[in-house]
């Protein structure tokens, strides 16, 4: 059975869960409390149907695949086949959820899977649906928008170059504020120096995003810094005295 999950108050004010009819945003909400704790579920109309209308006769399959079909164009889902079963997985799940104590999902990973386009006709990226949603659209502005004030940088939100890099981020669980980090971290150790020049989304989101998210701040090794010096004074002091 699935957990707790919570809706967060900005999805009413999302331009694209605006966009999905009333029934399709009643099985949108049935998707992410149903999901497991790692954004994925089952993607069978029947069973959906089942688990989140086991009551209403009036209910129908085709009114779930249809339902699908709007939430996979608008919103930010994968929709995706493993064998003969259909799953999908909730792109933004860790920037919207805070599981405690998450457990492994036991069903199939979105790139163990072939893109689900028997009943849905969507952008494709490789072998997933990639759909870029209103919140994930919110959050690649931010970010660069942060990026440009503090570096004097002109970066484009809607770059696809940009998009990637932070996409996958997002996907690995990091949050706005972790950006943000790394973003101020950076600049205070590379502006004004050759560094200048990886000031960069390719290189500040890129596969060492997380190690730049971790590594000291000036700041910090400065009162490091700090610390041993006065720790050597007060070592003296007590051999002198």
């Amino acid at each position: 059975m699935a957990r707790k999950r919570m809706i967060d108050p900005c999805i009413w004010e999302s331009q694209d869960f605006g966009k999905l009819s009333m029934f399709a945003k009643l099985v949108f909400i049935g998707l992410f409390s149903q999901a497991d704790d790692e954004g994925i579920g089952r993607a069978n109309p029947q069973y959906i149907k089942n688990t989140l209308f086991p009551y209403d006769e009036k209910v129908t399959k085709k009114d779930i695949e249809s339902s699908l079909q709007e939430i996979a164009v608008n919103m930010s889902i994968k929709l995706y086949h493993s064998g003969d079963n259909e799953y999908y997985f909730l792109l933004n799940w860790n920037t919207w959820q805070k599981i405690n104590r998450p457990q492994v999902s036991k069903l199939p990973k979105p790139d163990d899977g072939e893109i689900f386009d028997k009943l849905y006709t969507v952008k494709k990226t490789d072998k997933t649906l990639s759909v870029l949603g209103d919140e994930t659209s919110q959050l690649v502005s931010q970010i660069v928008n942060h990026l440009n004030l503090r570096a004097g940088t002109n970066y484009k939100a809607k770059t696809a170059s940009t998009q990637h890099h932070i996409k996958a981020r997002i996907n690995e669980g990091f949050l706005l504020n972790d950006f943000k980090i790394v973003i101020d971290k950076k600049c205070v150790e590379w502006q004004n120096s050759e560094m200048s020049k990886y000031l960069r989304p390719e290189t500040l989101f890129g596969t060492k995003f997380e190690s730049y998210l971790n590594q000291p701040s000036k700041f910090e090794i400065e009162e490091a810094q700090k610390r041993d010096v006065f720790d050597e004074i007060r070592d003296d002091y007590y051999e002198q005295g």
